[in-house]
């Protein structure tokens, strides 16, 4: 994660100045009057202490120039492609290749990092583009080619800013020898930024965590930027400790814009990158945290993403971190870096703060008339600057950003129908409620002036107004409004979770009316989502526009839980939908059938996100919900009762579970009678839990008699895959290994028809079947079998979930009885770190990694390491499963016999 580390060229960790090939044609060396690209270029590779590399400097030989070229990039460490809009020179016996593609190619067959800056073609600095049409074609389709091919390219638009975005890059490619002169060069590079001068938008730093674009309205607020610059650079830049800036003030004032603005601005001079984090929701902060983390990471626990970040914050290494509506300072105190180079710039409607955090307040003000007139005119550049009817209007609003942009968007869009007097005129004599929630009353302490709330209000309730509800697709824009509002506030909503709470609205018409509120400008429009500021979701709620809102975005998301489980939905996908399942499962209602349903969903989707510590108390809560309102003898309450249960067997605690799917099984049994499919299902939970109990004599009926259910009542072909695969698990554990593989056999069959070959669910009857085969004998079909399941749960479930870690500890196993030692060890230390990690070092599932490289250890003839190995296993199962469990006997006897070397001994269940 951080900029400064180490980098493999040609296949060795570099340990000198680099050697950066230059490849750019002819015209981008010549200067204007603010010099050249190529000139830039050489002067910060230089700058970096790095040397240049240049087709322009080879001397005279008889080589062809194609083959002098690709000599020069093979002697070079790193490419850097500066790329225009001239095709250039063709290769002579290619003639349908430049020599810029020619070396790019190079660069790669050579597997050497390249570095792509393409320059934008609207750049002023461009000389004419003077060459044939064929030419400017091919050069079209070469920089499509770039952008395409994977790699990280970046767009800049003058020698200054390619001078910049070459220096960041090649500090990130130093080699960590000069680690000590990088962490100077990154401070030395926060040092020069200046704060007397208002700096252009600039790229940021590779792996920063920006989810803003830049506004392209933004106008004044210059002095507010440098002040907050100068707070966040400081006195010394190589200590950050306590270094806390905040931009405070009431809501609606521009405070979140500001600190977008500064970050294009001014981000550039931070190494280590920028990170934004949206603190209206303490609950969702730890997931923000964790996207921060570098890529490939994405499938790990929640927790150790987070704290690999917070490490990597830490360093000394400058970062900007940007905590955007943070009212709390206990979130505060928590989230900061206690060390390092960090700096922080919070957003808040707080205006005071403990002199314990070291907070630097900084209020933002009120647009200054001129400014507001300026953002005006961003809407409407017709109007001229001078015209009385500005001053007014933004008298009339307060000077108030959120105010001004609302009216500006009215104006645009009503131009034809409205004009600015009139506009004047209805919002002078508009009859509204003002509402105090849009400026964030009921939130916070923070007192607010009431003209300022009386301007929002207005603004809104004449936006809105614009919506005639008599066209059909104006009452479709405001049920989306009203739906959006009910949404977790200022968080994005992902696009096909708002349609699922106006189902009945055909999705062109949807698309519409979205169209119409963008157009009015009440919401934000992005790649897939949108968003609702937050104080007008507040003021949308107190509207009422649509009664049945609350209860179509409860519907829409109760199911997601499920959803979340069935699909396996992993990632942004899942992230997306979290805030919002918390949001609705946290507010107050008296409808309690749906809030533990939705408490339900929230509790389902965070355990597959692999939090399960903030999953159980929503499974919790949907539980005391359901016995109080429908009863104990309720099938929802053995419903809540069978979802807790599978959880609490998650966390290991198999006592508890078992008591839950007890409790579950003899309300089903009762309620619903003992052929039921609800009954099944119960009958083959309690199985779970006596099976891991070692209760195997116990679990074998239920399991039996849930699948004769199961089959009865949906027919054989159904996919009843889960309760063979149980009572098959079963069948080989008491030895019946053929009856096993016959069930674990139909059980992959059922999986790859119903859920296809990919699946994880197929993975998990694949992965079953090879340890059946594996006990027979057959070693290479199981393995076959064992690593196509690894294959699958890796890329679809991550590197390191939990059943990634059953795969991986199945095939050390296998690899063991194959005398492949060496090959087996790693695997199953993977996996043991795996499931201390996400499982905790006292899982029963723990113990069975620990006896797999124990016995891997006794069998490389180190008695020694495998003892504690084995102690440890014991001591967990004695206390999880008892001493007379199964799994345990096993262990006992593996350690007896470690002394006398006796024979190996298998890793039991798990």
């Amino acid at each position: 994660m951080d900029a400064i580390g180490t980098v493999e060229i040609g296949g060795k960790v570099a340990s000198g100045p680099l050697r950066v090939f230059l490849s750019h044609t002819s015209d981008l060396g010549l200067p204007d009057e603010k010099g050249s690209f190529v000139a830039a270029a050489v002067a910060t590779v230089l700058r970096a202490r790095h040397a240049v590399t240049d087709m322009a400097y080879f001397a005279a030989r008889d080589t062809s120039p194609a083959a002098v070229c690709e000599e020069m990039v093979a002697q070079s460490d790193v490419y850097v492609g500066i790329i225009g809009v001239r095709y250039g020179s063709p290769v002579r016996d290619r003639p349908h290749v430049s020599y810029t593609e020619l070396e790019f190619e190079a660069a790669g067959e050579r597997g050497q990092p390249r570095l792509i800056f393409l320059i934008g073609e609207d750049s002023a600095h461009l000389p004419p583009d003077d060459e044939p049409p064929e030419r400017r074609t091919r050069q079209g389709a070469f920089r499509r080619r770039l952008r395409e091919s994977g790699l990280v390219s970046v767009r800049v638009g003058s020698p200054a800013e390619l001078e910049l975005a070459v220096y960041q890059a090649l500090i990130e490619l130093a080699p960590t020898p000069d680690a000590p002169a990088r962490l100077a060069a990154a401070q030395a590079l926060l040092a020069s930024m200046p704060t007397d001068v208002l700096l252009e938008r600039a790229p940021l730093p590779a792996g920063s965590r920006m989810p803003l674009a830049p506004n392209p309205l933004f106008v004044g607020r210059g002095d507010e930027l440098l002040a907050v610059a100068r707070a966040l650079r400081g006195g010394d830049t190589t200590v950050a400790l306590g270094q806390v800036v905040a931009s405070t003030g009431l809501g609606g004032l521009g405070k979140t814009q500001l600190a977008v603005e500064l970050v294009h601005r001014y981000g550039r001079f931070f190494a280590g990158g920028v990170f934004w984090l949206s603190f209206a929701s303490a609950d969702e902060i730890a997931l923000q945290v964790a996207g921060c983390a570098p890529p490939g990471l994405e499938a790990r626990p929640l927790e150790e993403r987070v704290q690999r970040v917070k490490d990597a914050w830490q360093s000394a290494v400058p970062r900007l971190l940007v905590f955007d509506n943070c009212e709390e300072e206990a979130l505060l105190d928590a989230w900061r870096p206690s060390s390092g180079g960090c700096r922080v710039l919070v957003t808040s409607r707080r205006s005071a703060w403990s002199p314990t955090l070291g907070v630097t307040a900084l209020p933002l003000d009120l647009l200054p008339r001129a400014d507001s007139i300026e953002l005006l005119r961003r809407y409407r550049p017709d109007l001229a600057a001078d015209d009385p009817g500005l001053d007014a209007l933004a008298a009339e609003l307060g000077d108030l950003p959120l105010a001004l942009h609302l009216a500006g968007s009215y104006l645009r869009a009503y131009r034809a129908e409205v004009s600015l007097d009139g506009y004047l005129m209805e919002l002078r004599r508009a009859e509204f409620v003002p509402h105090a929630s849009l400026i964030g009353a009921g939130l916070d302490d923070t007192p607010s002036p009431t003209h300022h709330v009386q301007g929002v209000a207005q603004t809104f309730a004449l936006c809105l107004g614009r919506l005639d509800p008599e066209r059909e697709v104006n009452r479709v824009a405001i049920a989306l409004l009203a739906r959006m509002a009910c949404m977790a506030p200022g968080e994005p909503v992902p696009r096909d979770l708002l349609a699922k709470t106006l189902e009945g609205v055909g999705p062109q018409l949807r698309a519409d009316g979205l169209r119409r509120l963008a157009a009015v400008g009440l919401v934000e429009v992005g790649d897939g989502w949108l968003r609702l500021h937050r104080l007008l979701a507040h003021f949308a709620r107190h509207e009422c526009l649509d009664p049945g809102a609350q209860a179509a975005a409860d519907r829409a998301l109760v199911g997601c839980g499920r959803l979340a489980v069935e699909a396996h939905l992993t990632g942004t996908a899942l992230a997306a939908v979290i805030p919002h399942l918390i949001h609705v499962a946290s507010r107050e209602t008296d409808d309690e059938p749906l809030l533990a349903g939705l408490c339900d969903s929230a509790g389902l989707a965070l355990q597959w996100a692999g939090d399960l510590r903030a999953a159980r108390p929503f499974l919790e809560h949907a539980l005391i919900i359901r016995a109080r309102g429908l009863g104990p003898d309720h099938p929802d309450t053995a419903e809540s009762l069978d979802h807790l249960a599978v959880l609490v067997r998650a966390q290991g605690d198999l006592p508890a579970a078992r008591h839950l799917a007890e409790r579950s099984l003899s309300i089903r049994w009762r309620v619903l009678g003992p052929n039921h499919p609800d009954t099944a299902f119960s009958l083959n939970n309690l199985g779970l839990m006596l099976w891991a109990q070692g209760e195997l004599a116990a679990a074998r009926p239920l399991f039996e008699r849930a699948l004769a259910i199961t089959e009865s009542v949906n027919g054989p072909d159904h996919p009843v895959a889960p309760v063979l695969n149980n009572l098959a698990r079963l069948l080989r554990d008491q030895g019946e290994v053929a009856s096993a593989r016959a069930l674990f056999e139909r059980s992959v069959a059922i999986r790859e028809r119903e859920a296809g070959p990919d699946h994880p669910n197929t993975a998990y009857s694949l992965n079953h079947l090879g340890e059946v085969l594996l006990v027979q004998g057959e070693l290479g079909t199981a393995r076959l079998l064992i690593e196509r399941a690894l294959d699958i749960r890796e890329r679809v479930l991550g590197p390191d979930h939990r059943h990634t870690a059953f795969s991986l500890n199945s095939l050390a196993d296998l690899l063991r009885e194959q005398d492949e030692l060496d090959a087996a060890r790693p695997l199953v230390e993977r996996a043991l770190a795996i499931r201390e990690r996400v499982l905790g070092p006292d899982h029963p599932y723990t113990a069975t990694s620990l006896i797999s490289l124990a016995a891997l250890l006794r069998d490389q003839g180190d008695p020694a390491a495998a003892r504690p190995l084995f102690e440890r296993a014991l001591a967990i199962r004695e206390r999880v499963l008892g001493p007379d469990h199964p799994d345990t006997a096993a262990t006992r006897r593996a350690l007896q016999g470690l002394a006398g070397e006796g024979g190996r001994a298998g890793a039991g269940s798990g």
